[in-house]
């Protein structure tokens, strides 16, 4: 017998089977995940590293205060302020924990402080300002069924992230986004992930790891502390809409990485919802890196900016440009690399490409150009989708894509390399 029980004012929990005493429940790994069982844990389960070590960032960090200065003129903000120190949100990448509140980042709203720093530049200011103000929680955007033994505390966590995220975009752009569907699962529900994520998508499915189908997700011989989110987009589930596979093990430690995980992967979510997942690499993460950054900042009181950028210098295809030429030879040979060689690039200079459309811009005309996108028709069947970004840029700012990354976001990522 199922129960049914709300976990938010919208949200669905589908409860398969009764819940089973935690210490009635043996400490054994599923029957069928064995590649997974002696892989490290990497960096691979999103896109920003959940460690790094930056070698390189104290010069990007002089140049930051320029920068800093330049945006503020643009932007029509002081960022002659002092940079803040933390508030007191936890700071240490193992202090974040669910809260009482009814949602924990619309508490960070209220007692958000503005400031800017190197890492934490006016933009993100002007970002964290309009997400505060134009996200109306609208938790009918997440069903979440939930296996026997899952932690429901740190599953509800999770569920909050997203729906803050995802209403976001929905209330600020005015496009209706697709469902999502999360199945969350702890080591000992085998058989439930098997049933409720294999009875929603078209593809066959693989027990997290480190694979590609298992979700890039490598956790040792610790399965108890596995944090494996796993998309499946609407082109491969069955009713069209989002599917997340979601291990969180029994003992996982939700640390500050895997607290922003679900504010990166929701701007993917409006990104698959709107059909905006199919264009340049580095479009598509640097938005979700730039939005998680800022979403970092609004809950910690600082960010990993520094490290993301500075991660594209230790690319195999290694980003250090001297020039303008530099950086666009490096936009095209990057637009269609996932991976290696241009890794580190689709997550930094990604990032500051998008900061550096708002900062031109402005917030508003950023969103107006996501919608203005969508009115854009294929030329031919042939087309490549990007093609939609570039006319969507040009109507919405009368300056071809192209042109404007060689006269503004290229120099702008020469100085910050520089």
């Amino acid at each position: 017998m199922k129960k049914i029980i709300a976990i938010a004012s919208l949200t669905t929990l589908v409860l398969a089977g009764c819940a089973v005493p935690q210490q009635q429940i043996l400490r054994s790994v599923p029957a069928n995940p064995s590649p997974v069982e002696t892989i490290e844990e990497t960096a691979a389960p999103v896109d920003v590293a959940e460690n790094y070590s930056s070698t390189s960032a104290k010069p990007l960090r002089l140049i930051e205060e320029t920068i800093a200065r330049e945006e503020a003129i643009a932007l029509g903000e002081d960022a002659s302020a002092p940079a803040t120190t933390a508030t007191s949100r936890p700071t240490s990448q193992a202090e974040s924990k669910p809260t009482n509140s009814a949602n924990e980042w619309l508490a960070a709203c209220k007692s958000y402080t503005p400031g800017n720093s190197a890492g934490s530049p006016q933009v993100y200011t002007t970002i964290i300002n309009d997400v505060c103000a134009n996200t109306k929680l609208d938790y009918s955007l997440v069903k979440v069924v939930a296996g026997p033994t899952v932690d429901r505390a740190k599953l509800q966590q999770y569920v909050d992230s997203t729906v803050f995220v995802m209403s976001y975009w929905q209330s600020r752009t005015g496009l209706t986004l697709k469902p999502l569907t999360i199945v969350g699962f702890s080591e000992f529900d085998t058989d439930f992930w098997k049933k409720e994520v294999g009875s929603r998508v078209n593809v066959d499915i693989e027990y997290p790891g480190l694979s590609t189908a298992g979700g890039h997700c490598g956790y040792g011989d610790n399965i108890a502390d596995a944090f494996c989110p796993k998309n499946y987009p609407s082109p491969v589930t069955k009713d069209g809409n989002i599917v997340l596979s979601l291990l969180l093990g029994s003992d996982v430690v939700i640390n500050r990485f895997r607290h922003l995980v679900p504010a990166h992967e929701a701007v993917h979510m409006f990104q698959d919802s709107v059909g905006q997942s199919h264009y340049t690499v580095w479009y598509v993460e640097g938005q979700a890196s730039l939005f998680e950054m800022a979403l970092q900042r609004l809950f910690y009181g600082s960010t990993n900016r520094i490290e993301v950028l500075e991660r594209a210098r230790t690319d195999k295809n290694d980003f250090n440009p001297k020039n303008v030429q530099d950086v666009m030879a490096h936009l095209r040979e990057c637009r269609v690399s996932g991976s290696d060689p241009c890794r580190g690039f689709r997550n930094g200079p990604g990032s500051a490409i998008h900061e550096k459309i708002i900062i031109d811009f402005g917030i508003d005309s950023y969103m107006k150009l996501m919608t203005v996108i969508l009115e854009q028709k294929p030329l031919n069947s042939e087309e490549w989708m990007e093609g939609l970004l570039f006319r969507g840029f040009e109507a919405t700012y009368s300056t071809e894509w192209w042109d404007w990354l060689e006269t503004s976001a290229a120099p702008y990522l020469v100085k910050l390399y520089n």
